[in-house]
């Protein structure tokens, strides 16, 4: 009932109101296209997470069951914890929540197969629609094996995250 998030939906031009779930200490969003049915944040990304998992399904021809998924850094453990329940009740395993900078670090350090033998710095820019953000990563190679032991895959090396703002 207050007015700013009534002024919030309003602009929205979406038939939703937001409601208090007395139970949970919530809000959930109420919709008046099937009155008396109310949908709480965790089933709300629950709906999105199989949105996607429908979709790749019709695109890929592929149902995933499992999925790595990027989140701001600024998540903090309830968040995550949300994110991965709700992608549960879909039948969805998240094997990884990372940040969006460190998945594009870690996508670029595969692309160049882990810089071979070199120590690099990298700077990775994520202009997003609502902020900006930078992450600063090294990657370092392997250790050369020990004397009388065989490498038995190439490695990337590791990558270390030194700031992210």
């Amino acid at each position: 009932n207050d007015p700013r998030t009534k002024y919030f939906t309003d602009s929205l031009h979406i038939p939703i109101d937001l409601v208090q779930n007395e139970r949970r200490g919530t809000i959930d969003v109420k919709c008046f296209s099937n009155p008396g049915t109310q949908y709480s944040s965790d089933e709300l990304l629950a709906m999105l997470i199989q949105y996607c998992r429908d979709t790749t399904h019709k695109d890929a021809g592929t149902k995933p069951n499992e999925a790595v998924i990027t989140i701001p850094h600024t998540s903090d453990m309830w968040q995550r914890n949300a994110l991965v329940q709700a992608a549960q009740m879909v039948g969805v395993r998240i094997s990884s929540l990372m940040h969006s900078t460190t998945a594009a670090a870690l996508q670029f350090g595969i692309q160049n197969r882990g810089f071979e033998n070199n120590t690099v710095y990298i700077a990775v820019f994520d202009m997003g629609s609502v902020a900006a953000e930078v992450g600063i990563y090294k990657f370092r190679p392997t250790e050369a094996p020990k004397e009388g032991r065989m490498k038995l895959a190439v490695s990337l090396g590791t990558i270390e995250t030194l700031a992210i703002e």
